[in-house]
């Protein structure tokens, strides 16, 4: 039996952007998918406001009714929250004070479809916040586990023959362009102006460094605190680095990070592992 298998508007929407030949968007369609009501509606709400290339939205916008065709989509779980049941247990236990939102109407929603199917579930969420305010929801109560894009990545990779390393590795590398819009800007904005400061050596090299560093996976942003001391008088330097993100903020480029360093050194096993004597 597949188990069944939550997403969040975000997981579905950062799949989608990379995907390349409906290749994801197969594989998706294979899974036994639930969307939660409201996690529907922020999906049709966020392809019209994030920040997608007009390629991307119109991809976007002519699979998804083709995805929205092959997953279940849930509202009875707003029923549950109306009850001493959510003011007792969920709100109490996750200390949820927000408005009610998809990814509490897609945890309630897990908890339904374990009790109901006697199945673990997987909940995938981009939403880093979210993952550790559910998570101990999930292991106390026994759900299930809460993903993120990466984890439903691999659980892609070893499930499907045709999903290869290279692949993978592309649509890993996609994955943290795609998500560190705002990194990858910063950093094509440090390679532009580096250019005009051929002719200053030392200046030129630091931010080559930079962008070097960026690319080999290295800690670019100590190169840019380093590169901001020694250049504090420069002031088109000065008014470029107020727009370098916080990039260690976002949970999932890191972790993008750490699973493309460990794919150098292990293998993630598919069903070959069966055939090892």
């Amino acid at each position: 039996m597949k188990h069944p298998v939550v997403l969040d508007a975000c997981t579905i929407i950062n799949l989608l952007r990379i995907d390349e030949d409906e290749f994801l968007f197969r594989l998706l369609c294979s899974l036994r998918l639930y969307v939660a009501d409201l996690v529907n509606q922020e999906i049709m709400k966020n392809i019209f406001h994030n920040e997608l290339s007009e390629e991307q939205r119109t991809y976007i916008s002519d699979v998804l009714p083709q995805l929205q065709s092959k997953w279940n989509s849930f509202n009875q779980t707003m029923d549950l929250i109306d009850t001493d049941f959510y003011e007792k247990n969920i709100k109490k236990f996750t200390g949820h004070t927000k408005k009610i939102n998809g990814e509490l109407q897609s945890s309630i929603l897990s908890l339904y479809l374990s009790r109901k199917y006697h199945s673990r579930v997987f909940f995938y969420t981009d939403d880093f916040p979210a993952k550790e305010q559910f998570k101990n929801f999930f292991e106390f109560q026994q759900i299930g586990s809460i993903g993120d894009s990466v984890d439903l990545l691999i659980f892609l990779y070893w499930n499907s023959p045709d999903f290869s390393d290279k692949k993978l590795e592309r649509f890993l590398r996609d994955l943290f362009a795609e998500y560190n819009l705002s990194v990858s800007n910063f950093i094509k904005g440090i390679d532009e102006i580096s250019e005009s400061y051929i002719k200053k050596k030392n200046v030129y090299k630091l931010l080559r460094e930079i962008v070097d560093s960026f690319y080999q996976n290295e800690d670019w942003l100590g190169k840019v605190e380093e590169v901001k001391k020694k250049v504090s008088s420069d002031s088109r330097l000065k008014a470029l680095f107020v727009s370098c993100p916080e990039e260690r903020n976002c949970k999932l480029v890191d972790k993008i990070k750490e699973v493309q360093e460990m794919m150098r050194d292990f293998s993630i096993y598919k069903d070959e592992l069966l055939s090892i004597n």
